[in-house]
């Protein structure tokens, strides 16, 4: 099984919303501040599945911490489109509360 780790701290202002969509070819893996927020793809599939989520409930002001772990698992795939390893994270517009 192929495998990508990556890692990364990123600063955020208090009280923010910030919705992501996140896909992988084949599993993922979304860990921010230590806590596994989501792991897909949410099904077998031919065709990318997205998840969408919002990251504010496990988010701190300041310095926030995230990890994402990406896996493919060639032959066996069960779900997604090749034998590559892909992953996609795409943020929409941070909303700051006031």
């Amino acid at each position: 099984m192929a495998s990508t780790i990556f890692a990364a701290p990123l600063i955020f202002p208090a009280s923010v919303t910030f919705v992501v969509h996140v896909t992988a070819d084949n599993r993922y893996q979304l860990f921010v501040n230590g806590e596994r927020v989501v792991a897909g793809p949410p099904g077998a599939t031919l065709s990318l599945q997205y998840e969408t989520v919002d990251l504010a409930p496990v988010l701190r002001a300041g310095r926030t911490f995230w990890q994402q772990w990406s896996g493919n698992f060639g032959s066996w795939r069960g779900a997604q489109v090749t034998s590559q390893t892909g992953f996609l994270l795409q943020a929409t517009d941070m909303q700051t509360e006031e």
